[in-house]
């Protein structure tokens, strides 16, 4: 039985596995986004609630969102260039 000498770990595989964790998460705090989205719109503000937290909430996700959208996208241009010089 001949054994193979498994393939070395390249920059751009573990880049790749982790651009793919990002999507992962990227996914699961979009959707968290969006229920709170839907909860504000179901529960406008009244004379007994406030919907700044909710609001607040919101926003955070929304920063965290785009501070890995930018991760992934620039990590997917790095993919590429490194596949271009290979």
């Amino acid at each position: 039985m001949t054994m193979e000498k498994p393939s070395p770990i390249t920059a751009a595989t573990a880049l790749t596995r982790a651009i793919a964790w990002e999507q992962e998460a990227f996914a699961r705090d979009a959707e968290m986004a969006a229920r709170t989205a839907a909860h504000i719109a179901a529960n406008p503000p009244t004379a007994g609630r406030s919907v700044s937290g909710d609001l607040t909430r919101l926003s955070q996700y929304v920063a965290d969102l785009l501070r890995r959208a930018a991760k992934i996208e620039a990590s997917l241009e790095a993919v590429s260039l490194m596949n271009a010089d290979a």
